[in-house]
């Protein structure tokens, strides 16, 4: 993603901002945008969790099979 430049506009699109570099990272200028992506991430974590079946030795150690 190196050299992509962004330009915003606002209200009756003659307002718009100067070019500025795209970067990474989270924007974090609204609350809201922090609860989205705590909610996408747990969507994520949800998806990504799988069931692991778990043994006992004999000393009573459980350990993932």
């Amino acid at each position: 993603m190196d050299g992509i430049r962004l330009r915003f506009a606002a209200g009756d699109q003659l307002t718009t901002s100067r070019w500025q570099k795209l970067e990474k990272g989270i924007v974090t200028g609204c609350a809201v945008s922090v609860v989205l992506i705590i909610m996408g991430m747990n969507l994520l974590i949800n998806a990504a969790q799988r069931k692991t079946r778990w043994s006992k030795d004999g000393i009573g150690n459980l350990s993932p099979i």
